[in-house]
This record gives structure tokens, sequence and C-alpha cells, in this order.
């Protein structure tokens, strides 16, 4: 169970506002799981905070089990969850002496966080009964210790004891619970607390058992929501909470939001490196506020603190990096991805920024094994015009800053051909079928575009129209011709892919006046022929020797 705990998320969480938490701490011998059976989930309904059940073990809350409870898992939740630096904490028996604990020596862990503490039959025995009980290896403070670290605090504390609390250990009854939470009541008392004040203890009818814990769980959590209501909810909008968010300008915008029932008096900030405060002012607006902030080169922690009419405060905060090496960006392409293109002069273009200006932005083409380079234009806003290369163009872009520092971002662009070539012909007495390359060149509009919207299908002296009403687009990439008539079937497929584009031709009525009986008597097989598909402004043309099959492939390169 080490390091483990369980959570509650409020009705609503889904919404995305940001929640108090209250922390509850399991008692002796028990384990975060204990919580479970109890009648603390289904007392939730309703409320507004989050609930964070920790694993405690029998630590009695001390050493490492108090710096992980009070530090590290306050981390955890906050950049886990939509939680706030608002919390409480709270717990039965042992965990009720270490509700007071953390209270008592966690602020300067948690920036004074804790809004209330509470306790249910606290624990609060002499210092060396846990050591005795063989939980821990030496005393815990005492009473008057406790109460004198704890009642300076801001926060109100809330607890009680039932009034016939005997805790009992092995079947032996050794301690009077009520006894030490009474002597707990006046060591508070006698340190400053004012009862019903900031000082809250009852005394109702109970014993050291689940009966009567269950029974004051719905007024714990009340008291605590109470608590919460009054303090603002203040949250960073522009930019993620409680992480590292990496900048590029020194001067930046900060928005958020901060609401609470009685109203924001006003919203202030501070920003702070290796604990000194650099800059701090007023934000401008209540509810909304935004805040202009210029950072220095490295870890600049920013805090927002919302005041709310009737005094309490609730702060949010992040950390802005301030980077000198550049965000380079590319705008005109898809940035580390490939674009298909067809124009051979690509204009290639973007911005980039750091915190020390940009003084050069450069760039540098790979295509086929050949490389070019060369500066752009511009710096901030730049852009560069590149010839490309058919095929693969792996092309990067380099920012230099003001500094010399450098970052890069890199595109890849497709060049297909500009003019499609015919790769495969297979001539049969029905059919002609014809397997060509880049008929689009990664434009399907292209399709229709042919002078009066008609391309054309030649094979020697004949020709079939190709009209642009019977194309139909499948995609960025893709279109299909089809045409069936009672002479004639055309098919022309466009694809993605290069090497799938086709055409066939296929005749339907042998010994039709108009279509030949024969496309093989087209075909002279020992003469060069020609074969011309046109499309858009596009044309393909070969001269080719059919094999004595009437078929013709060609095995080069598709680029």
């Amino acid at each position: 169970n080490a390091k483990r705990f369980d959570i509650i998320l409020p009705d609503g969480y889904a919404s995305g506002e940001r929640y108090p938490v209250l922390y509850m701490l399991h008692g002796r011998s028990d384990t975060y799981k204990i919580w479970r059976g109890t009648d603390l989930g289904a007392s939730m309904t309703g409320r507004k905070f989050i609930v964070v059940m920790p694993e405690g073990d029998n630590s009695w809350y001390q050493d490492a089990w108090f710096y992980w409870i009070t530090r590290d898992l306050v981390t955890h939740v906050e950049t886990t969850w939509r939680a706030t630096r608002i919390m409480a904490v709270d717990g039965y028996s042992m965990g009720g002496f270490g509700a007071f604990y953390c209270g008592a020596y966690a602020p300067s862990l948690v920036g004074n966080a804790y809004r209330s503490v509470g306790s249910m039959s606290g624990a609060f025995v002499e210092p060396d009964i846990p050591r005795l009980l063989g939980d821990l290896n030496k005393n815990i403070v005492s009473r008057s210790v406790l109460a004198q670290a704890l009642a300076p605090q801001s926060f109100p504390i809330y607890f009680d004891c039932g009034a016939q609390d005997v805790y009992k250990f092995l079947g032996i009854e050794v301690y009077n619970m009520r006894e030490v939470n009474d002597d707990m009541r006046n060591q508070l008392l006698n340190r400053g607390r004012i009862l019903w004040k900031n000082l809250f203890y009852y005394l109702p009818d109970g014993g050291h058992d689940w009966a009567y814990w269950n029974s004051r769980i719905p007024p714990h959590l009340a008291h605590h929501g109470e608590i919460f209501s009054t303090y603002p909810r203040v949250a960073i909008t522009s930019c993620l909470e409680n992480v590292d968010v990496p900048v590029r300008s020194a001067v930046i915008t900060v928005a958020g939001t901060a609401l609470v029932a009685d109203g924001i008096s006003n919203v202030t900030w501070d920003a702070k490196r290796s604990g000194s405060v650099l800059a701090s002012g007023v934000a401008s607006g209540l509810d909304g506020w935004l805040v202009v902030l210029t950072n220095t080169t490295g870890r600049n922690n920013f805090t927002v603190h919302a005041h709310s009419n009737s005094g309490t405060t609730s702060s949010a905060r992040t950390t802005f990096v301030l980077s000198d090496t550049p965000t380079v960006v590319i705008t005109s392409h898809t940035q580390n991805a490939t674009t298909v293109v067809s124009n051979p002069v690509q204009r290639v273009a973007g911005y980039a920024n750091s915190a020390s200006g940009i003084a050069e932005v450069s760039w540098q083409n790979k295509a086929g094994g050949a490389k070019q380079s060369g500066p752009c234009t511009g710096t901030e806003s730049w852009y560069a015009d590149i010839d490309t290369g058919i095929g693969q163009n792996v092309v990067r872009i380099t920012a230099k800053s003001g500094s010399g520092k450098t970052n890069a971002a890199r595109a890849t662009l497709f060049r297909r051909n500009y003019t499609f070539r015919i790769r495969k012909i297979k001539v049969t007495e029905k059919r002609v079928f014809a397997r060509v390359s880049d008929i689009t060149h990664g434009d399907v509009d292209s399709l229709t575009n042919a002078p009066g919207g008609v391309g054309f299908f030649r094979l020697d002296g004949f020709i079939m129209p190709v009209t642009n009403i019977y194309w139909t687009r499948k995609g960025t990439y893709n279109a299909r011709y089809s045409l069936k008539d009672a002479e004639l079937k055309r098919r022309i497929v466009v694809h993605g892919k290069a090497q799938k584009d086709l055409c066939i031709l296929r005749a339907n009525i042998p010994g039709s006046a108009t279509t030949p009986t024969n496309f093989l008597d087209l075909v002279r097989l020992t003469n060069t022929i020609p074969l011309e598909l046109t499309f858009g402004a596009n044309t393909a043309t070969t001269n080719l020797m059919l094999d004595a099959k009437g078929a013709y492939h060609s095995s080069a390169p598709w680029f």
C-alpha cells in the first residue's frame, strides 16, 4: 500500500472547473482502502471539492510519510487533476493526530494552502505511546507542542470526540480519548484560539468505532465545504497550471478567471526567479483577468492571487521557461509530413521567434541525392522559393537566434511528374488496357481543364473522346471516368498512388459500324504504332513496338 491513495471527484467534474481538495487520513492498523466501506462516498453527493484518501501505514504521519502527503502527493494531485491549492486535511484516530500535525508543520511546504483542519477522535496520545506500540522508533510531539505550532495558523480548527470514547489495544482499555481531546481543546484555547470563532469542538455520544465516525463524516464535509466556498476559485486559462510552459517570446499575455460568491476585489500577481521577485502588479479585470508579463531567460515562476471582498485569497501558479533556442514553424506545407505538389518551384513559408530575436533563416533541400541550399527572405516571417525535383524533396528550414542558437523544422514535398507516362499496354480483340503513371500529378482538377472540356484516348487511327461530364471525384487525389453505350465501354481510374492509374477501352458489340470489331486490326505488330492519352493540359504519347501478343511493358523507374 506504500504511496497509494484513492480519490473522489465531485459531481460536475467534467465541466472543466478546478476544485479545492480535502485530504482524509486513516487510523492506525487501517489502510487507505478503509474509506471504501464507509459513508464517505455517499456523503460526497453534491459537494464541490475533491477528496483524496492517502495511505499512511502506521507512521503517525511522520518523516517520509509526512513529506509525501503534504508535498509530493499535493503536487501530483494538482498536476493530474483539476485541483486548486485550496486544501483541507482531516482524519480519524491516528489520522486525526496526523491532520493536526500536517496542519501545524506543513504550511511552509504548501504555501499556507490549508484553509481548514479537522479531526474525529484524534489520537493525541502521549509522545511515547506510538513507540511502545512498535509503530515508531521515536516519540511523537506532545499535545502542548502540537498546540503551540497549530494555534497560530490562520485556518479554523474543527474537531470532535465521542463522549464514551476509550481507545482499546489488544482488548485492554488503556486510553481515554475524550480526556486527551478535551486537553487538546484546552491547549489550543490557552494559546489564543477562540471557541466557536476559529476553534470548533464537539462531544456527541459515541465510541472509538465506525458507527461514530460515519455519523461525523457529513458534518465534517459540510464544514470544509463551507470554508472552501469563501475562497476565490482562480484559474490560469491561457496555458497549463503547475507545469513548465516553454515560451519563445519575452513578452507574453497570461489570462484567467477568478470567481467567489461575495465577489472579487482585485487580482494581483508576481513573477519570481530563484526566490527573488522579478516583477509584480495588479492584473487587468476581476472575474476575467489579464496580465502582460515580461520574462527573463530561464525559469520564471508566475503566481496570480485573487482576493475576495471578504478578505480571503486564493492563488494559481505556473512556470514559464524562456529559452533562446528559436522556434521555427512551416505554415505553407504540412510540417513533419509529406505534401504532394505539382509545380517545380515551391514557395515554402512560415515564422520563427526567440528571446533574442531571429538573426537569419536558411533553407536546404535534398532531392534524389542532390542537395541545394540558400537564405530565406525575412526572419520572424520568412519564405523561400525552392526548386524541387521529381519525387521526394526533404526541405529543412533553419533559424538562428540573435545569440547564435539554432533550431530547424522539416517538411517533405513529393513532386509528381508533370507529364504522365504510359507504363504498360495490352491489346486484344475486344479490349485495350493501358496502365499509366501520374495522370493528375497530384491535382485531380487537371482532368477538367482540357480544351473544350474533352480529352482523348487515341490508338493509332482510332480516337475516343473523354468528356469532362463523366468524371466522378473520389477524394483529393482520386477520380473515376465511366461511360458505357451500345458500342464501347470506357473506364479510367485515377488513384492517389501513381502506379495504380489505368485506362481501359472495351468493345461491346462486334460488327458495329463505327466500332472496330477487333482492336488488333489497328495494331500492326511489325510496326511502331502511336498510343496517345490526353487529359487536361497533359498528354502522354508513345511510339512502341508491341510483342506478338499485342503487349508492351516499361520496367523503367517510376520517376
